[in-house]
């Protein structure tokens, strides 16, 4: 009977013989014909046979196989783990790429994914021809791969697509995911919570900046709102008819004609928006030329380029939410809006005489002890009405210089009046000695 379809093989009817059995032609053939049955139906280990059906190992390995060559050749399990069937070898060119793979490939399918390493940044739209099937276009984001989207010495991955009408190879990822330029990002919604670093320019809402070479630009459109915004959760500022309370500073446009607008905000704190400049070179230059550690520039659009300002134009302004306050003009002057008032009840120059002596003592400059409580009480009053802080006893003190300029002016005013009264007098006397000639 052969084998029995379980693997068991069974001896045929009249079999074994016993010493004495007569030998039977049938009983004889069965038995030829059995093993005859056997051997076709047995699976040769030089190869010689080929299975006629599938082969179960119940749950047992085929080991020791040799790496596949040809594409219907058994994979050896270590050829899929390293990725040599997807790993691409002989990799050449830069715009005109070519390849191949171990086994060779017949033909690009739908879904084939192939991993290599770079051979030559492109400068042109690639292609990638693996073992000569034929050159395919390389995409990025759906569209045309651009200059430097390969770069030289970086892994790629490719995937081949057939069903779009960008059909080809379409690159998938790159190491570090940080390619050179190879277009926008096209993205509803993108969260990274990795650390990336970006070798080339980065697009939001915008694909080009011929200024810009290294970095990022925003293209809001048509918004008018916020085109960046910086949070903090240890933020609660409570300000939210402007921005939301964890944001504490932002970018705006200030009108649709243009503009840039920086606003901070804050709870708690004295300091909104802090502008610092740190260098290592002193400019003690006073003249037109002279630069400063923070330094704003004003200019004039004249064509296409900048320019100075018209006459008597403002050039920097301080408001009180929107009501202007102080303005510097191009003619260097300075402008306040302020309530004037006078120290009527003073005497001004000898407020100013004894500002002058108190900043000697402070100096370290002896004055005589006479005028000590004098002093004093000019200190005391000047501190009072505003025009200095003394807030502590060293060499200097924080001067207003609009109600400085004020207290001069009256003792201007007191020294007018003043020698107005001795000239009314003395023009007096001179009128009586004249009548009595």
């Amino acid at each position: 009977m052969a084998f029995n379809g379980s693997g068991s093989w069974t001896l045929p009817a009249g079999q074994p013989v016993v010493t004495g059995t007569t030998i039977s032609s049938t009983v004889h053939n069965d038995f030829a014909d059995d093993i005859q049955t056997s051997f076709e139906t047995t699976y040769c280990r030089d190869g010689q046979a080929t299975p006629t059906a599938n082969l179960p190992f119940g749950g047992f390995r085929l080991t020791n196989v040799g790496n596949a060559t040809a594409l219907t050749d058994a994979a050896r399990c270590s050829q899929v783990q390293n990725g040599s069937y997807n790993a691409l070898s002989s990799v050449a060119g830069t715009n005109t790429i070519t390849a191949a793979t171990v086994p060779a490939i017949t033909a690009y399918t739908e879904g084939q994914k192939f991993s290599f390493l770079v051979a030559g940044t492109n400068t042109g739209q690639p292609t990638l021809n693996i073992s000569s099937v034929g050159a395919a276009p390389i995409f990025w984001q759906g569209s045309t791969a651009t200059s430097s989207a390969l770069v030289s010495g970086r892994p790629i991955e490719v995937m081949y697509v057939s069903t779009s009408s960008a059909t080809g190879f379409h690159l998938m990822a790159q190491s570090g995911f940080s390619p050179a330029p190879m277009g926008p990002l096209h993205v509803s919604s993108l969260t990274v919570d990795l650390t990336s670093t970006l070798t080339g320019a980065v697009y939001i809402g915008d694909t080009a900046n011929g200024d810009l070479t290294l970095g990022l630009t925003i293209n809001q459109g048509a918004a008018d709102n916020q085109i960046i915004a910086f949070k903090s959760s240890d933020v609660a500022h409570g300000i939210t008819s402007s921005f939301e309370t964890d944001t504490f500073g932002a970018g705006y446009k200030i009108a649709i004609s243009g503009g840039l607008r920086w606003v901070g905000a804050s709870v708690g704190a004295t300091q909104a928006i802090r502008l610092d400049g740190y260098s290592d070179t002193d400019d003690t230059d006073k003249t037109t030329g002279g630069r400063a550690y923070v330094y704003v520039i004003a200019a004039k659009k004249t064509g296409t380029t900048i320019g100075a300002v018209g006459a008597d134009a403002n050039l920097f302004g301080i408001s009180d939410n929107g009501t202007t306050r102080f303005l510097f003009d191009a003619e260097g002057s300075a402008h306040a809006d302020v309530a004037w008032t006078t120290f009527d009840k003073f005497d001004d120059v000898a407020l100013l005489n004894g500002l002058d002596l108190e900043m000697q003592r402070r100096a370290g400059k002896p004055i005589q002890a006479a005028f000590g409580e004098w002093v004093r009480e000019s200190r005391d009053i000047l501190q009072r009405e505003g025009i200095f802080n003394f807030y502590d006893d060293g060499p200097r003190a924080m001067m207003n210089m609009t109600r400085m300029h004020m207290l001069e002016v009256g003792a201007i005013r007191q020294l007018h009046r003043d020698f107005g009264v001795v000239k009314a007098g003395y023009e007096a006397r001179l009128k009586a000695l004249e009548e009595r000639q």
